[in-house]
């Protein structure tokens, strides 16, 4: 029921799925959306191919969760040790704002979508980046912070390949 109306979601269900994180997880995640997210009414439109965690529903219940209508300036992101690049737009476009993200010097999580950019063979995970998805961003974001620091040799990695 309703698969060809779950195709216009696809955007959305990536970047949902990746703020539920801050709903499960507040102390590891900081994922918000600024514009409004606008999620499909899970319990009027059924996608089986994008399922919803509880954390997704009780975004969807209460957007305010997921919302944050100030703007994170890319300056701002050096504040941060680990940056997410999520699907969907960017100012530019995926690869300059892959670059602005390798030269913030954190640690870059590139969240796993079914969706391949033409700079994606150049990309190595545990190299350049951290490939992150619903079942493995929690795991991996507790890994890099019980370290004392971001691991060196992906920082130096990446940077490198930025230029």
């Amino acid at each position: 029921r309703g698969h060809k109306s779950c195709e216009k979601y696809a955007g959305n269900y990536e970047r949902l799925t990746a703020a539920a994180l801050t709903v499960a997880r507040p102390d590891a995640f900081d994922v918000k959306c600024n514009h409004g997210c606008r999620p499909r009414p899970d319990a009027t439109l059924e996608c089986p191919t994008m399922p919803y965690s509880d954390s997704m529903r009780r975004a969807v219940a209460n957007v305010s969760l997921i919302n944050d209508p100030t703007f994170t300036e890319q300056t701002d992101y050096a504040k941060y040790k680990h940056l997410l690049n999520l699907p969907g737009k960017t100012a530019g476009s995926y690869s300059r704002n892959l670059n602005h993200l390798w030269f913030m010097g954190a640690s870059v999580l590139l969240w796993d979508a079914p969706y391949v950019e033409f700079y994606y063979p150049a990309l190595a995970h545990g190299i350049t980046h951290l490939s992150v998805n619903r079942s493995t961003a929690a795991a991996i974001i507790d890994a890099l912070n019980s370290r004392q620091s971001t691991p060196r040799g992906l920082l130096r990695r990446s940077s490198s390949s930025s230029s």
